[in-house]
């Protein structure tokens, strides 16, 4: 929100390793008794990502141990809109109202693979494990606002009102493989 009367506005472009891309602008309109203002943004990102372990388990009859290896991928895109105006009353009085609406998708990719070890190091078992996990999230938001103000610059009253609705869903599919014939394999929703 500008003090400045007319039409201002800020276009923003990034760019960043891992892929981050993104875009945003704000515009505003000002006028004696009311000032309106909107902005809007939207991001990608693809984040990759992994990790190595080793355990390793001594017992009074037998040791155990194993290792994994992990290799992970975050995708998003998301973006969101607000609007809003303030309305000058008069020198001392100003009311803002305001609205947010953000949307998001993204899907995550994780590769596991787990290699079991004997007492005598010895690979008796390899099992790998895929998990694919979408993912949206959506968000509302307004708001509103009273300020007051008086002559003594120090004082000040104001009064807000805001209220947020934030969905979240999350569905994996995980799907396990193992060499052991003894072992079935595994697939999960």
């Amino acid at each position: 929100k500008s003090q400045r009367k007319g039409i201002n506005g800020t276009i923003s472009l990034n760019a960043g390793y891992p892929t981050t891309l993104g875009g945003s602008f704000n515009l505003n309109y000002r006028r004696e008794k009311l000032n309106l203002f909107a902005s809007a943004g939207l991001r990608y990102r693809d984040s990759p990502g992994g990790g190595k372990g080793y355990s390793q388990w001594t017992l009074t009859d037998t040791t155990y141990s194993f290792d994994n290896k992990r290799d992970q991928r975050r995708t998003s895109l998301s973006n969101n809109f607000r609007l809003g105006s303030d309305f000058f009353l008069n020198k001392y009085n100003t009311l803002t109202f305001a609205g947010l609406y953000r949307v998001s998708d993204g899907i995550n990719y994780t590769d596991v693979t787990y290699n079991d070890y004997n007492e005598n190091g010895d690979l008796t078992q390899t099992v790998t494990r895929e998990e694919i996990e979408d993912e949206e999230n959506e968000t509302q938001e307004i708001s509103a606002s009273y300020r007051k103000t008086f002559d003594k610059k120090e004082r000040e009253l104001k009064a807000d009102f805001s209220y947020s609705n934030s969905d979240e869903l999350e569905v994996a599919e995980i799907t396990e493989l193992t060499d052991d014939a003894n072992i079935e394999s595994l697939y999960q929703r």
